[in-house]
């Protein structure tokens, strides 16, 4: 099956596994109240909207 931008994948909710040195990596559950609350003290620190900006991005990149 060809990937495709905008076009969803059939296999959500299968869960990714990483090999890597140290065997398979699986990435943790997202706790969605934990990322809200990251969110709500994010956006009303005294930072610029550049670091808000690039401190999320990095955050979901993780």
């Amino acid at each position: 099956m060809r990937l495709l931008p905008a076009i969803r994948r059939p296999f959500q909710g299968i869960c990714v596994m990483v090999p890597t040195y140290r065997g398979e990596f699986e990435p943790p559950m997202i706790e969605e109240g934990q990322e809200q609350e990251y969110l709500k003290q994010l956006l009303v620190s005294d930072r610029t909207a550049t670091d808000k900006a690039l401190t999320l991005m990095y955050h979901n990149m993780r």
